[in-house]
């Protein structure tokens, strides 16, 4: 789905914190809202096409609006762009629902 191995993804999810903070299931399983996807594929976008570092990208997430991105909604059968479900996922409160292993397909 991102094209991100899953060890990135935690590493990320430790290093912007205040940015993704993955729901939990009652065994431990990370649950991905589409706007942590969607803040995930931003950091990709910001460290590995914008060859920003941590700090860099850590202060270019932090000048923008709470729950904003510059990226359109994900849609994981066809890249970016409205989130329509698709892989079968959870849906709560209207709002699609991925695990880390949905996350890091490519």
């Amino acid at each position: 789905m991102t094209g991100i191995p899953v060890h990135t993804i935690r590493f990320w999810e430790s290093e912007f914190n205040r940015f993704i903070s993955p729901a939990r299931t009652t065994g431990r399983q990370r649950r991905y809202s589409e706007t942590e996807v969607n803040r995930i594929l931003e950091i990709k976008k910001l460290l590995k096409e914008d060859k920003y570092s941590i700090a860099g990208a850590k202060q270019v997430l932090s000048a923008q609006p709470l729950g904003g991105d510059n990226l359109n909604s994900f849609d994981p059968m066809r890249g970016r762009n409205d989130c329509r479900g698709g892989l079968g996922l959870e849906r709560t409160g209207g709002e699609a629902v991925f695990s880390l292993a949905d996350l890091s397909l490519s």
